[in-house]
């Protein structure tokens, strides 16, 4: 599929430009455990660009969780973005989003898949300081590979390896060029700290459409997570 997306059509392959750039992603995650079945997890980040030199999205989401079954959950939220533009933001987005995951274990590793609905509302500042409000829908696909590598259990500490990859596809007017949005590459270590803490330190490779046809967008991202679990 990803392959099929990324193709430019004949005759267009030379006009394709790429733009390159490097990002910094830092965030805190939070997995509330209410009883067996229902959960509430948030998270918050900040993600800078150009080697921590320019600010470029802040973050806050958070979703209610249902287990379904042991390895099936259901969720809905919403999360609140905000783009910059030099200093000052430059679009705010409302992204009510809804979740369907199912996990799965296989030998030593864990599988996960997660498939995402997410309706994005933006308002963004024109050059005459007025807003305009577009509508949008986007799905994501991920499928990550958890493998446990190291193992502590005197101090419940535990290191293991995470791989996947995510892709995104938008929902477009037909005067758009492709429903591609943008296809991540995941890999990175994760420590499990103690019982409630954990850190992960994770590469990303991004490639990413932009609203300008045959112009793409390559990231290489780093993101360091402290996620934090309380069980009441």
């Amino acid at each position: 599929m990803l392959f099929i997306l990324l193709s430019p059509k004949k005759g267009h392959a030379q006009e394709k430009e790429i733009i390159r750039s490097n990002q910094q992603w830092f965030r805190y995650w939070n997995k509330t455990q209410f009883d067996k079945n229902w959960s509430l997890k948030s998270d918050f980040g900040i993600r800078y660009q150009e080697r921590f030199s320019k600010k470029n999205k802040y973050i806050a989401r958070t979703r209610l969780i249902y287990s379904w079954k042991e390895n099936l959950e259901l969720s809905a939220g919403f999360a609140h973005l905000g783009s910059y533009q030099g200093k000052e933001i430059a679009i705010i987005e409302s992204r009510p989003f809804q979740e369907i995951s199912h996990s799965h274990q296989t030998g030593i590793a864990k599988l996960k898949q997660r498939l995402s609905i997410e309706e994005r509302s933006f308002k963004i500042k024109n050059t005459d300081n007025s807003y305009r409000t577009p509508l949008s829908f986007r799905f994501r696909y991920r499928f990550m590979v958890n493998i446990p590598l190291l193992s502590f259990p005197s101090n419940n500490q535990a290191l293991s390896l995470q791989a996947g990859d995510e892709i995104f596809i938008k929902s477009t007017p037909e005067t758009s060029s492709t429903p591609f949005d943008q296809n991540r590459l995941i890999l990175g270590p994760s420590l499990q700290v103690n019982d409630n803490v954990k850190l992960d330190f994770i590469y990303m490779y991004q490639y990413a459409s932009t609203p300008i046809e045959n112009i793409y967008k390559q990231s290489n991202i780093f993101r360091m997570s402290i996620k934090h679990y309380i069980n009441l």
